[in-house]
């Protein structure tokens, strides 16, 4: 999957802050964007880390030494998981370090894990990068909205719409809103 293609997700926190992130598992590759809408955050790990970090965070999962799916897949999984818990330190070292700390429940296991992030450039790049990958996609998908409701609604007659607007309007005089039958 391309991470154009993947989606923004919420991240659902321990203090409720609204976090997003985007994730992309490759065969070779785990990738995670995370932001605030003022500051993203990026984390990195290739196959070799995640072997590194499965011996750190979650030695006591089975998995084939040469097959890094299994813990590609929960880590995937514990970030969009509505069960899954999630705190994140921003207080770990300067303000260019931010680390996840994500636990999940997997039949009688706890898969936990922590995703150490950096900041994805100056403020400015950071901006840009809200601006051209959220901001602008949000725009975009708001457009097209707009555009299938006015083709929808220019299907209808007019008379439709008309007939509509009448009996609404009587509505608003049943319910005392504009010279109605109400006694004084």
């Amino acid at each position: 999957a391309n991470s154009k293609d993947a989606v923004w997700c919420k991240l659902n926190t321990d203090s409720g802050s609204g976090w997003h992130f985007k994730a992309e598992k490759r065969a070779d590759a785990f990738a995670l964007l995370l932001t605030d809408f003022i500051s993203v955050w990026k984390c990195v790990r290739s196959a070799a880390d995640v072997a590194a970090d499965k011996e750190k965070y979650a030695p006591r999962l089975r998995s084939d030494d040469n097959n890094i799916d299994v813990v590609l897949d929960l880590m995937e999984k514990v970030l969009s998981d509505r069960k899954s818990s999630h705190a994140i330190d921003e207080s770990e070292g300067q303000q260019e370090h931010l680390v996840i700390r994500s636990r999940m429940q997997v039949s009688h296991y706890t898969f936990k894990w922590e995703f150490h992030c950096v900041s994805l450039g100056s403020s400015e790049q950071q901006r840009r990068f809200i601006r051209d990958h959220v901001i602008l996609g949000l725009l975009a998908a708001i457009k097209e909205q707009a555009f299938m409701l006015k083709t929808q609604s220019s299907a209808i007659p007019s008379s439709s719409c008309a007939e509509l607007g009448e009996q609404f309007k009587a509505f608003d005089e049943d319910s005392g809103g504009g010279g109605g039958s109400g006694s004084s």
